[in-house]
């Protein structure tokens, strides 16, 4: 019975505070609308965001490459165990985000000076003081990146710039050079590979110890022309990423609506304060 009595009350005090503000809803109206229109206004301030995607897929997702299995099949002749170690997707999705890569990516498509503009002085096309740093330049970078991948090793690259042709050319770039990057890695490091057996060979003089070594220089030298020829070494692109019509940032309508809800709590909150302030 209280329960009912508790509830019928609490109706009824909603209900008048409902009529209670609905006195003032030419008030109400107005701060919702005010406050709409500023954040509106303040959103066409902010500079225009565009996103562009890269669709990827991985071209070999076996693990090592061919200098790291020579060294392990090496390693096998005199009974050491070698783990497999990560992939070469694994391993290159690493480099993608490594300073690095990026300062060298960054350098090689003229993007540091669009990424301190306040540091690049246009009129003598040299920096101000220094050229930044390869941490400034990775940690500049990675914000306007992410990469997200699925179970079926589907991954997407989501690139976000102010400029829309810049963002869709950098989107692209970044994949290729990322190939390119860990292809002259692995074939400077076949070389390597492939020198020091050739130095082994020289001061080895057990014959079945020579035949591995051949063997295994024959599948570094295979290893190496195919690096050369192979276009999409580690990543393939499956949907290149086209400029952005429309900006994703900022969103004016949804700024006009947060700023409506401000607004009419604003002038709500003002209401009961003035209300509270004249009665005492």
């Amino acid at each position: 019975m209280n329960d009912n009595i508790d509830s019928n009350e609490t109706v009824i005090n909603l209900i008048d505070e409902i009529k209670f503000l609905n006195k003032f809803r030419k008030l109400l109206i107005i701060s919702s609308i005010f406050f709409g229109v500023i954040t509106f206004v303040y959103g066409l301030t902010l500079p225009k965001e565009y996103v562009s995607k890269v669709t990827f897929i991985p071209t070999d997702t076996n693990s090592a490459s061919a200098s790291s299995s020579a060294l392990s099949g090496i390693a096998g002749l005199v009974g050491v165990t070698v783990s497999e170690g990560p992939t070469k997707k694994s391993i290159a999705l690493a480099v993608l985000k490594s300073n690095i890569f990026l300062e060298e990516f960054a350098d090689k498509n003229d993007i540091t000076r669009y990424l301190f503009p306040e540091a690049w002085d246009k009129k003598n096309r040299k920096w101000k003081t220094e050229k930044p740093s390869g941490d400034s330049i990775g940690s500049a970078l990675r914000d306007l990146f992410s990469v997200s991948g699925s179970q079926f090793d589907i991954y997407e690259l989501e690139f976000e710039w102010t400029d829309s042709l810049q963002t869709s050319s950098w989107s692209n770039l970044i994949i290729s050079e990322l190939n390119n990057h860990l292809r002259t890695q692995d074939i400077e490091e076949g070389q390597k590979t492939i020198s020091y057996l050739k130095n082994q060979l020289k001061i080895n003089d057990v014959k079945s110890i020579d035949n591995v070594f051949f063997q295994v220089m024959e599948e570094q030298i295979k290893s190496n022309m195919l690096s050369n020829v192979k276009d999409d070494y580690i990543f393939k692109i499956l949907d290149k990423a086209n400029p952005a019509g429309d900006p994703s940032k900022p969103k004016l309508l949804q700024m006009f609506f947060v700023g409506s809800i401000i607004g009419l709590f604003l002038g709500i909150f003002y209401i009961y304060i003035r209300h509270r302030f004249f009665k005492s």
